[in-house]
Protein backbone atom coordinates (compact mmCIF):
# COMPACT_ATOMS: atom_id res chain seq x y z
CA UNK A 1 0.00 0.00 0.00
CA UNK A 2 3.23 2.61 0.87
CA UNK A 3 4.66 1.48 -2.53
CA UNK A 4 1.32 2.33 -4.20
CA UNK A 5 1.24 5.52 -2.28
CA UNK A 6 4.10 6.80 -3.60
CA UNK A 7 3.91 5.65 -6.82
CA UNK A 8 0.71 7.53 -7.15
CA UNK A 9 2.50 10.80 -5.26
CA UNK A 10 4.94 10.53 -8.00
CA UNK A 11 2.78 10.56 -10.93
CA UNK A 12 1.17 13.23 -9.90
CA UNK A 13 4.23 15.50 -9.32
CA UNK A 14 4.96 14.50 -13.23
CA UNK A 15 1.03 15.53 -14.26
CA UNK A 16 1.82 19.02 -12.65
CA UNK A 17 4.93 19.53 -14.03
CA UNK A 18 3.62 18.29 -17.55
CA UNK A 19 0.51 20.88 -16.89
CA UNK A 20 3.34 23.81 -15.68
CA UNK A 21 5.45 23.09 -19.41
CA UNK A 22 2.30 23.02 -21.70
CA UNK A 23 1.17 25.95 -19.93
CA UNK A 24 4.97 28.00 -20.47
CA UNK A 25 4.43 27.05 -24.25
CA UNK A 26 1.20 28.07 -24.88
CA UNK A 27 2.19 31.31 -23.19
CA UNK A 28 5.36 31.45 -25.83
CA UNK A 29 2.93 30.27 -28.73
CA UNK A 30 0.66 33.59 -27.40
CA UNK A 31 3.99 35.42 -27.20
CA UNK A 32 5.06 34.80 -30.79
CA UNK A 33 1.95 35.04 -32.39
CA UNK A 34 1.40 38.54 -30.79
CA UNK A 35 4.74 39.70 -31.94
CA UNK A 36 4.40 38.58 -35.56
CA UNK A 37 0.96 39.82 -35.65
CA UNK A 38 2.34 43.52 -34.85
CA UNK A 39 5.11 42.71 -37.34
CA UNK A 40 2.60 42.16 -40.03
CA UNK A 41 0.56 45.78 -38.76
CA UNK A 42 4.56 47.27 -39.45
CA UNK A 43 5.22 45.78 -42.60
CA UNK A 44 1.40 46.56 -43.99
CA UNK A 45 2.02 50.41 -43.40
CA UNK A 46 5.89 50.94 -44.52
CA UNK A 47 5.21 54.98 -44.60
CA UNK A 48 4.35 55.44 -40.98
CA UNK A 49 7.10 52.84 -40.02
CA UNK A 50 9.75 54.43 -41.95
CA UNK A 51 8.62 57.68 -40.56
CA UNK A 52 9.03 55.60 -36.94
CA UNK A 53 5.19 56.24 -36.78
CA UNK A 54 5.15 53.17 -34.55
CA UNK A 55 7.21 54.25 -31.99
CA UNK A 56 4.52 56.33 -29.73
CA UNK A 57 4.27 54.90 -26.12
CA UNK A 58 0.71 56.25 -25.82
CA UNK A 59 -1.06 55.17 -28.71
CA UNK A 60 -4.63 55.76 -29.62
CA UNK A 61 -7.64 53.92 -31.50
CA UNK A 62 -8.67 56.08 -34.40
CA UNK A 63 -12.52 55.77 -35.18
CA UNK A 64 -11.59 56.81 -38.56
CA UNK A 65 -9.25 53.71 -39.40
CA UNK A 66 -12.24 51.72 -38.93
CA UNK A 67 -14.40 53.67 -41.61
CA UNK A 68 -14.27 52.72 -45.27
CA UNK A 69 -12.61 55.93 -45.62
CA UNK A 70 -9.56 54.61 -43.83
CA UNK A 71 -7.16 57.13 -42.11
CA UNK A 72 -3.94 58.68 -42.43
CA UNK A 73 -0.60 56.75 -41.88
CA UNK A 74 0.59 57.73 -38.41
CA UNK A 75 -3.06 57.71 -37.44
CA UNK A 76 -2.73 54.03 -38.92
CA UNK A 77 -0.21 53.10 -36.76
CA UNK A 78 -1.22 54.93 -33.41
CA UNK A 79 -4.50 52.71 -33.98
CA UNK A 80 -2.39 49.15 -34.59
CA UNK A 81 -0.55 49.76 -31.82
CA UNK A 82 -3.87 50.75 -29.94
CA UNK A 83 -5.48 47.51 -30.94
CA UNK A 84 -2.59 45.06 -30.36
CA UNK A 85 -2.45 46.21 -26.40
CA UNK A 86 -6.08 45.28 -25.93
CA UNK A 87 -4.90 41.75 -27.78
CA UNK A 88 -1.52 41.77 -25.59
CA UNK A 89 -3.62 42.70 -21.87
CA UNK A 90 -6.13 40.09 -23.05
CA UNK A 91 -3.52 37.15 -24.23
CA UNK A 92 -0.95 37.72 -21.99
CA UNK A 93 -2.24 40.00 -18.81
CA UNK A 94 1.04 40.00 -17.05
CA UNK A 95 3.60 40.58 -20.12
CA UNK A 96 5.55 43.86 -20.57
CA UNK A 97 6.63 45.16 -24.24
CA UNK A 98 8.75 47.61 -25.76
CA UNK A 99 9.73 48.80 -29.13
CA UNK A 100 12.18 50.21 -30.77
CA UNK A 101 15.11 51.13 -33.27
CA UNK A 102 17.40 48.78 -32.26
CA UNK A 103 20.84 47.80 -33.68
CA UNK A 104 21.48 44.78 -31.42
CA UNK A 105 17.95 43.94 -30.75
CA UNK A 106 18.76 40.92 -28.13
CA UNK A 107 19.14 42.78 -24.76
CA UNK A 108 17.37 45.18 -22.73
CA UNK A 109 14.97 44.31 -19.74
CA UNK A 110 11.40 45.28 -19.05
CA UNK A 111 12.81 48.42 -17.45
CA UNK A 112 15.44 48.97 -19.96
CA UNK A 113 15.01 48.37 -23.16
CA UNK A 114 18.79 49.18 -24.14
CA UNK A 115 17.99 50.52 -27.43
CA UNK A 116 20.34 52.34 -29.91
CA UNK A 117 17.44 54.20 -31.47
CA UNK A 118 19.40 54.35 -34.88
CA UNK A 119 18.93 52.49 -38.25
CA UNK A 120 16.00 50.58 -39.47
CA UNK A 121 16.41 47.58 -37.54
CA UNK A 122 12.96 48.32 -34.90
CA UNK A 123 12.89 45.33 -32.29
CA UNK A 124 9.54 44.26 -30.92
CA UNK A 125 10.52 42.64 -26.91
CA UNK A 126 8.35 40.97 -25.53
CA UNK A 127 8.53 40.01 -21.37
CA UNK A 128 5.85 37.99 -19.65
CA UNK A 129 6.48 35.81 -15.99
CA UNK A 130 7.19 32.09 -16.59
CA UNK A 131 4.71 29.93 -14.74
CA UNK A 132 7.86 27.75 -14.22
CA UNK A 133 9.12 29.58 -11.86
CA UNK A 134 12.41 30.41 -13.71
CA UNK A 135 11.45 34.20 -13.94
CA UNK A 136 10.42 36.22 -17.15
CA UNK A 137 10.54 35.17 -20.60
CA UNK A 138 11.72 36.90 -23.50
CA UNK A 139 11.00 37.22 -26.92
CA UNK A 140 12.40 39.25 -29.50
CA UNK A 141 11.51 39.85 -32.77
CA UNK A 142 12.84 42.40 -35.86
CA UNK A 143 11.46 44.20 -38.61
CA UNK A 144 13.06 46.24 -40.79
CA UNK A 145 12.14 48.80 -42.69
CA UNK A 146 11.96 49.27 -46.75
CA UNK A 147 11.09 45.52 -46.76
Amino acid sequence: MVILGIGLLGLAALQQQALRYSHSAFERTQAALLAYDLADRMRANPVALAAGGYLQRQPQASAACDSADGCAADARAGHDLYEWQQRLQEQLPAAQWGLCRDSSADDGTPEQLSCSDSGDLYAIKLWWPDVRGDGLERLVLEVRSGR
